[in-house]
């Protein structure tokens, strides 16, 4: 009896040990508002903007989720201040999220993409698509707590990374320019999965 009791108690210390180990890189909440930046080096957008969800627009979003093992980020009509609104953004990191640095999943153009579409003629350019070519790890710096929400469970992730990429312009007289240049980028963003 006694032995059995030692090994019970044995049993509940570990346990306690590897839940306190695997939640010691979780912040219980990031407090910042999802955001995006992007720091370009080089092209028509030469500087640093910070882009943020569309109020009441329900295809803008600045999210991820859990995916055939991997975190997919995924941020949609997005916007500045000024109204400068970036269509889409992409970057897959390996496994599962948590802070540290993260290697970049590789797909057949790079590991990651941007794109911008003038839709109001703002620019001398029609579209701007440019793919993550440097593949770099991605330093994830907060990891929140995971918070129920219906049928699934959603958390903040803050990270950054720095980028070469390769950015193809699609001018409004149909030129195209090609330009290599590096990005930096930091972001909070929410990344979700089904419960």
């Amino acid at each position: 009896m006694k032995k059995r009791n030692l090994i019970l108690v044995f049993l509940i210390a570990l346990s306690f040990y590897s839940c306190s180990k695997d939640d010691e890189n979780i912040t219980q909440q990031i407090n910042e508002e999802l955001q995006l930046t992007i720091e370009f080096a080089d092209g028509p957008h030469k500087g640093k903007y910070t882009f943020k969800e569309i109020e009441n627009k329900f295809d803008s979003d600045i999210g991820g989720d859990v995916f055939d093992g991997n975190s997919s980020f995924e941020f949609r009509n997005i916007t500045t201040e000024n109204n400068f609104v970036l269509n889409n953004f992409r970057r897959t990191l390996k496994g599962f999220v948590d802070t540290g640095k993260i290697e970049s999943v590789e797909f057949t153009n790079g590991c990651g993409s941007l794109f911008f579409r003038d839709e109001n003629n703002n620019f001398s350019y029609k579209e701007i698509r440019a793919n993550f070519t440097g593949c770099s790890t991605t330093e994830v710096l907060e990891v929140s707590s995971w918070q129920k929400d219906l049928a699934y469970e959603k958390r903040k992730i803050k990270a950054e990374f720095d980028e070469d990429i390769v950015m193809k312009v699609i001018n409004d007289d149909d030129s195209i320019l090609e330009i290599n240049t590096t990005i930096k980028v930091s972001f909070v963003a929410e990344q979700k999965r089904l419960i």
